[in-house]
């Protein structure tokens, strides 16, 4: 592969991350504004918690066509169509925030808008170093994933608390998501360029029926699949936090979301890190994500301990 310049890998990876950091920001909303959506749409906590229930269902639904067209088509026209898409939703909401109806439909849409966008991104993560940086390019990633998740929520809850409530917030999110639609425009090339400047993007060989069974097969598939579930049931779960803070605690909603955005996406800064530690000392993902896997699990533990 033909090495790129050092200013173009940093403005891609710095689109890209601005677009993981921006990406999910409407689908997670509920992790920073809790208080202030069950509110607007005056539901209770279980319909607010359903809103990701039904996302998880419609993700899970389309995951596999998704990586198929993620193979098929060209991945910085994925990336374009499925943040508009986004965007265009976010928009939607800003305007019938106060709607749960809307917001049912909303979510379960989200999945389906964005079904190849998550392949199409490691496509491009991964050719941004060789493969012994993959690690770092990840890590760096997160840590502007991170930042972009930071802002993309402190600016909304700006909005919500000094302009217009959480409708406008919402509107100022679809801004914020519309900008790395701009950026990616601007700064990836699609694949056929790339090709001709001796660049192919991994993952281009087409699904076939018959790697789905060996999938199935592999012991790894389940063990993995374990970890994500467990990983992710804890870190969606963390977002409880958020009420906590407010009905127990006694904080305001503006510094719970607050706190909440330092912890959902701040952390993340943190990640190049990680990035170093799987190339350079682990020298292996796995084994670092069984590292990770102790540490997060003493954390959790920790936190139990107080009353």
């Amino acid at each position: 592969m033909k090495q790129q310049t050092t200013f173009k890998r940093w403005m891609k990876l710095i689109s890209l991350g601005y677009l993981g950091g921006a990406a999910y920001l409407l689908m997670y909303i509920r992790y920073v504004f809790y208080e202030q959506m069950i509110v607007s749409m005056n539901i209770n906590n279980t319909q607010l918690a359903a809103l990701n229930t039904i996302s998880a269902i419609t993700n899970l639904i389309v995951t596999i066509p998704g990586a198929y067209l993620a193979d098929k088509l060209d991945a910085k026209k994925v990336l374009v169509v499925c943040i508009s898409a986004v965007t265009a939703l976010t928009f939607i909401f800003g305007i019938f925030s106060h709607s749960y109806m809307v917001a049912c439909v909303i979510w379960a849409l989200l999945p389906v808008v964005m079904m190849p966008y998550w392949a199409c991104l490691i496509k491009y993560i991964n050719n941004l170093g060789g493969e012994d940086e993959s690690g770092s390019s990840f890590g760096k990633y997160y840590l502007i994933n991170g930042l972009a998740g930071v802002l993309g929520n402190a600016i909304p809850l700006w909005v919500c608390d000094h302009l217009g409530g959480f409708s406008a917030a919402m509107i100022a999110l679809g801004v914020f998501t519309g900008l790395s639609v701009v950026m990616v425009a601007i700064f990836l090339d699609d694949e056929k360029k790339l090709a001709s400047q001796g660049i192919y993007l991994k993952g281009d060989e087409p699904i076939r029926p018959k790697y789905i069974l060996t999938v199935f097969k592999w012991p790894g598939t389940y063990m993995l699949g374990f970890t994500a579930f467990t990983v992710y049931s804890l870190y969606s779960n963390v977002s409880y936090f958020n009420p906590y803070l407010i009905d127990v605690c006694g904080i305001d909603p503006s510094a719970s979301s607050a706190v909440s955005i330092f912890r959902s996406y701040g952390a993340m800064i943190m990640a190049p890190v990680g990035g170093i530690l799987a190339d350079k000392l682990f020298k292996s993902t796995s084994k670092y994500i069984m590292f990770g896997a102790v540490i997060t699990a003493a954390l959790f533990a920790g936190v139990l301990l107080f009353g």
